[in-house]
């Protein structure tokens, strides 16, 4: 959108299981006037809703982003799919390693797949790595290795009951919220875990 009043130092993410069921809307600052907006929502919560619907009434009436957004013109719209159902139980066969959004690797918090995507990357890369130098060129990849990859990358993302849960109700997310701080919030909106991630890598 175009014409929008944002702060464009900030990108905004909006939780709200009537303006964006399941997931979360956002305003993502792509110049002075000019701004990704969008919502991301799971198909289990739309409950006969259209999402076309979903996204104009929060750009027209959300209390908050419908202000910024009032007198933004449309330029161009984007629709995709996210693998969100969770991991996969099998990642691989023969000479094939799964790794990022085609293992479903997404997290539940955000259905943010880039950090994911870069830590099941290099950890697939390693256990390829080590194949290659015990055996050569190799034509598979040992199952024991391609499960550790699983395990790991796994362990990085939050409990999803948990946050599906949360996620059916307004007070139940702003409370979630409410007990995290600063830099847990930060880590959730950016689909990040560190402090887990560091501790599985020490194992």
């Amino acid at each position: 959108m175009v014409g929008v009043k944002i702060d464009v130092d900030a990108a905004e993410m909006y939780f709200s299981a009537d303006y964006a069921p399941g997931g979360y809307a956002w305003i993502i600052p792509m110049g002075p006037d000019t701004a990704n907006v969008g919502v991301g929502v799971r198909a289990s919560y739309l409950s006969g809703r259209k999402l076309p619907d979903i996204l104009d009434r929060f750009v027209s009436e959300h209390p908050v982003a419908g202000k910024k957004l009032a007198c933004g013109e449309v330029l161009a719209v984007m629709r995709g799919l996210v693998p969100a159902g969770g991991s996969q139980g099998t990642i691989q066969k023969s000479n094939m390693l799964l790794a990022g959004d085609a293992a479903g690797h997404v997290m539940a918090t955000s259905g943010g797949g880039i950090p994911l995507a870069v830590v099941a990357g290099r950890i697939a890369a390693e256990v390829c790595n080590q194949a290659i130098c015990r055996t050569g060129y190799s034509a598979g990849v040992p199952v024991a290795h391609s499960r550790r990859v699983w395990n790991r990358v796994v362990a990085i993302g939050p409990d999803k009951e948990i946050v599906d849960m949360s996620m059916k109700s307004d007070s139940l997310m702003n409370a979630l919220f409410a007990a995290l701080n600063p830099d847990q919030m930060k880590s959730v909106m950016r689909a990040e875990i560190p402090l887990l991630l560091r501790a599985r890598e020490t194992d």
